[in-house]
C-alpha cells in the first residue's frame, strides 16, 4: 500500500529548513563557546531532521543527518573532542543537508554525499572507537501534488513503481 505523502512535504520542507537554519546558528555559538546547551540543541536539530527525513523516505537526509548526530553525540560526551577540523565538518554537513532539503523542495533527489558520510563515519568511528549505526528510513512514496493549473500530476513520476 503507498500512502501518499504529499500533503506532509511542505511540513517536512518548512520543519527541516527551520532546523537546518537553529543548527547553522548554534554551529556559529559553537565557535565562539562550547557550552552544553549549545551541543544539546545541535543534537536535537539533528535528531529532528533524521527523524522527519525518515519518516518522509528521504533516504540521503536521514542518512547525513544521523551521522551528524552521531558526531555532535560523541561532542556531548567530552567537549573537548571539539576541534577546528570537527567544526567545519559539521558545518559542511548542515550546508549539505540545506541543499538536499532545497533538492527535495524543488522535486528533485536530494545527492547522496557519500564522500560527506564517509568523512563523518570515520571521524565517529576515532572518537568513539565504534562505527556509527545503521539508519532506518520509512519506504514511502512522496507524489508530486496536482500542478496548480489543475492537472492531476500523472506524469508518471511518483505512482508507486520501482524502487
Amino acid at each position: 500500500m503507498t500512502m501518499d505523502m504529499s500533503r506532509y512535504l511542505g511540513l517536512f520542507i518548512s520543519e527541516a529548513t527551520e532546523h537546518l537554519e537553529a543548527l547553522g546558528r548554534d554551529l556559529v555559538e559553537l565557535e565562539r563557546e562550547a557550552t552544553a546547551s549549545t551541543v544539546d540543541s545541535m543534537f536535537r536539530h539533528a535528531h529532528s531532521v533524521k527523524g522527519m527525513a525518515s519518516s518522509m523516505g528521504f533516504e540521503p537526509i536521514a542518512m547525513l543527518a544521523h551521522r551528524v548526530e552521531d558526531l555532535v553525540d560523541a561532542v556531548r560526551q567530552d567537549r573537548k573532542l571539539l576541534d577546528r577540523d570537527l567544526v567545519d565538518l559539521l558545518l559542511n554537513a548542515a550546508d549539505t543537508l540545506t541543499a538536499q532539503v532545497r533538492a527535495v523542495a524543488a522535486n528533485r533527489e536530494p545527492e547522496q554525499a557519500e564522500g560527506l558520510l564517509q568523512q563523518l563515519g570515520t571521524r565517529v568511528q576515532s572518537l568513539t572507537g565504534h562505527a556509527p549505526a545503521a539508519t532506518r528510513v520509512a519506504h514511502v512514496n512522496v507524489l508530486k501534488p496536482a500542478s496548480p493549473s489543475g492537472g492531476s500530476g500523472g506524469d508518471g513520476e511518483g505512482s508507486g513503481g520501482g524502487e
